[in-house]
C-alpha cells in the first residue's frame, strides 16, 4: 500500500544472486479496465500504456543489468486523488469533483556485480518520475520523484546460494492545484486519518502541498539446491520516515509519517511440485503538532507557529498472509491457494477515537495448458477464479477518551468513508482469462504475445451488482 516502502521490494536490489542468462528484450503493454466496482480513488473508466527495454549482458565477467520504462495511464471521473498514491499518508489535500486524470511515468535503473571467485559484489540504482493532472477544476498537478541506492553482496556455493543488500531511499512530491473557471465557488478538504476533515473555498494563495520521505531498505535471500529438491527464503525490510508541509512562507506543517514494512516469501520446490508461503506487515503511524496562525510582526505577514511537539495521531497495521500449492507438469500446470487480509486503523481527533478494522480471506484457483504448435510455436491457455469473503469488520466505531458533549459527524465525510471500506471488504468474485504465443527465432531472439480478459463482480449492499471487466494486452520481442 505504501508506495515507497513497495515500489524497490523487488529483488533488483539483489542483483548479485543473479544466475540467469544474457538477454535483451523490448516490450508494449496496454491495459483498459472499467466498471461501477472500483475504489473511491479509482477512475471509472481507464487505459494504461507502457513501452520498456531491458538487457542482462556479460563482460569480462562483470554483469550488467539496465531497463527504461515509459508508462501514460488516462482514466475518467476520478475522485479524492489529491496524492499519486492516496494510502502512503493519512494526511491529504484533495477536492471532491470528478474529473478526467492523466499520468506518465519514467523509470530507468540499471544494477552491476562483479565476481570474486564464489562471491559477488554489486550495486544497484532506481529513478522514477511521475506527474499526475486532473483537468477539471479544482485541477491538480502533482509532480513525483523515488530514488533508491543499494549495495549488495552474494556467496554463490555447488548447493548453497546467499545474497544481502542494504541501502537509501527517497521519495518527494508535490502537489499544487489551479481553478480555471471561477463562476462558482471550489473547496477544497484536508482530510486526516479516517476521513476527519476540514474544508475551505480555494485561494490562489494556499494551493500548493509538498511531501518528503526519506528509508532505509534492507534484503536477505537464501537459497538451498540439490537434485530436485529447492528451499529459497526471500526476506524484505523497508523504513521511512516523512513529513508534510505547505510550500512557501507561512510555516504550515500538515504531518508527519513514520512506515515500517516487513515481507517474506518461503518457497519449497521438489520436481513439479511447489509450496509458497508468503506474509506482509506494513504499518504507518501520523504525527501532528499544535500550530496556530498569528501576525508575524516583523514581516507584517501570518504565519502558523508551532506551540507542541510531535503526538501520534494516526496508527494503521495491514497484515496479509498466503499459502498456495502448484503442481507443474509438462502440458498442465495448475496452483490452489488461499490469502488471509487484515486491516486496522485509528485516528485520534481529542477526545474522541475513531477504528476502522476488517479480515477478509481469499480462496485462489489456477489451471493452465500447453500446446505445441511446431513451426507456430507454442501456444497457453490459463485461467484463474477467486473469491473474496469478508469475515468480520466495522467502518467506523468511535469511542470517547474523556467525557464531551460533543458530536464528531459533523467532521467527517461519512459517504466516502463508507464507499471505501465496501470496496474494501465486500464479497467478491473473480475470473481471468489468459492466452500466451511464443514463436522462437532462432539464438536468443523470440516474439511472445500475452492477452488477457478479467471480470470482478461485487455482491456487498453498497456494491450490489457493482462489475469491473478488463482486458489487456502485451508483445515482447527477444533478442
Amino acid at each position: 500500500m505504501n508506495a515507497l516502502l513497495s515500489i524497490f521490494v523487488a529483488l533488483t536490489s539483489l542483483f548479485p544472486l543473479y544466475r540467469g542468462p544474457e538477454y535483451a528484450r523490448v516490450k508494449a503493454e496496454c491495459n483498459v479496465e472499467g466498471g461501477g466496482y472500483r475504489n473511491i480513488y479509482d477512475p471509472l473508466f481507464s487505459v494504461r500504456g507502457l513501452l520498456g527495454a531491458e538487457a542482462v549482458t556479460v563482460k569480462k565477467g562483470l554483469m550488467l543489468h539496465g531497463h527504461f520504462e515509459y508508462g501514460y495511464d488516462y482514466g475518467t471521473q476520478s475522485r479524492w486523488r489529491g496524492w499519486i498514491d492516496p494510502y502512503e499518508t493519512p494526511f491529504m489535500l484533495c477536492d471532491s469533483i470528478p474529473g478526467n486524470v492523466t499520468q506518465e511515468t519514467y523509470s530507468l535503473g540499471g544494477s552491476l556485480a562483479y565476481p570474486l571467485g564464489n562471491w559477488r559484489i554489486g550495486i544497484d540504482a532506481q529513478y522514477r518520475a511521475g506527474i499526475f493532472a486532473k483537468h477539471k477544476d479544482l485541477r491538480n498537478k502533482n509532480t513525483r520523484m523515488d530514488v533508491s541506492i543499494a549495495p549488495g553482496v552474494s556467496y554463490i556455493g555447488e548447493h548453497f546460494r546467499a545474497g544481502l543488500s542494504a541501502g537509501w531511499l527517497r521519495n518527494t512530491e508535490q502537489v499544487e492545484y489551479m481553478q480555471v473557471d471561477a463562476t462558482s465557488e471550489k473547496y477544497l478538504f484536508r482530510i486526516y486519518g479516517l476521513w476527519l476533515y476540514s474544508s475551505a473555498g480555494f485561494s490562489s494563495a494556499e494551493n500548493r502541498r509538498y511531501k518528503e520521505n526519506n528509508g532505509f531498505c534492507g534484503d536477505l535471500s537464501l537459497e538451498w539446491e540439490k537434485n530436485r529438491l529447492l528451499l529459497r527464503n526471500d526476506f524484505h525490510a523497508r523504513y521511512s520516515y516523512g513529513s508534510q508541509e505547505e510550500t512557501g512562507y507561512n510555516n504550515l506543517h500538515y504531518g508527519d509519517t513514520r512506515a515500517l514494512r516487513y515481507s517474506d516469501e518461503f518457497l519449497l520446490r521438489s520436481g513439479g511440485h511447489s509450496l509458497r508461503v508468503d506474509w506482509t506487515l506494513e504499518q504507518i503511524q501520523g504525527l501532528r503538532s499544535l500550530q496556530r496562525q498569528e501576525l508575524d510582526p516583523a514581516s507584517s505577514i501570518r504565519r502558523y507557529f508551532t506551540y507542541s511537539g510531535l503526538s501520534e495521531c494516526y496508527w494503521s497495521e495491514h497484515m496479509q498472509l498466503g499459502a498456495r500449492y502448484g503442481f507443474d507438469g509438462k502440458k498442465w500446470s495448475g496452483s490452489a491457494g488461499l490469502q488471509w487480509r487484515t486491516l486496522l486503523r485509528r485516528y485520534r481527533e481529542f477526545p474522541l477515537l475513531f477504528t476502522q478494522h476488517f479480515r477478509t480471506l481469499e480462496p485462489l484457483l489456477t489451471l493452465e495448458r500447453r500446446f505445441d504448435a511446431g513451426a507456430c510455436g507454442a501456444f497457453s491457455l490459463g485461467l484463474e477464479g477467486r473469491y473474496r469473503h469478508p469475515v468480520d469488520g466495522a467502518a467506523n466505531e468511535i469511542s470517547v477518551i474523556a467525557p464531551v458533549e460533543t458530536s464528531a459527524e459533523g467532521g467527517q465525510l461519512l459517504e466516502p468513508l463508507q464507499e471505501e471500506f465496501a470496496y474494501l471488504t465486500a464479497p467478491v468474485a473473480g475470473a481471468s482469462l489468459q492466452v500466451k504465443w511464443s514463436l522462437p527465432l532462432g539464438g536468443r531472439r523470440g516474439i511472445a504475445v500475452l492477452a488477457g480478459f478479467s471480470h470482478s463482480s461485487a455482491f456487498g449492499d453498497l456494491l450490489k451488482d457493482k462489475y469491473r471487466t478488463g482486458g489487456s494486452l502485451s508483445v515482447i520481442y527477444s533478442f
